[in-house]
């Protein structure tokens, strides 16, 4: 994958997160007091795409993951 493209979808799986973490899902209540906080984090960290933190971007990919799975 090229970098431009690796950096885009970086961009977009932040943002994913970030949305998802503004929905009203169902949250466990120790991570409810803190998802509209780390959405926010998130959304502002968009852009940075690769620049981004590996635990950052282990993180969102951990928030997205069971959104991005096709076998549900």
């Amino acid at each position: 994958m090229s970098l431009r493209k690796e950096h885009q979808r970086i961009q977009d799986d932040f943002r994913q997160a970030a949305g998802l973490l503004r929905h009203d899902l169902v949250w466990d209540a120790d991570f409810e007091a803190i998802r509209l906080d780390l959405a926010e984090i998130l959304e502002r960290r968009a852009d940075l795409g690769v620049s981004n933190e590996q635990p950052m971007i282990n993180m969102v990919q951990k928030i997205i993951a069971s959104e991005n799975d096709m076998s549900i």
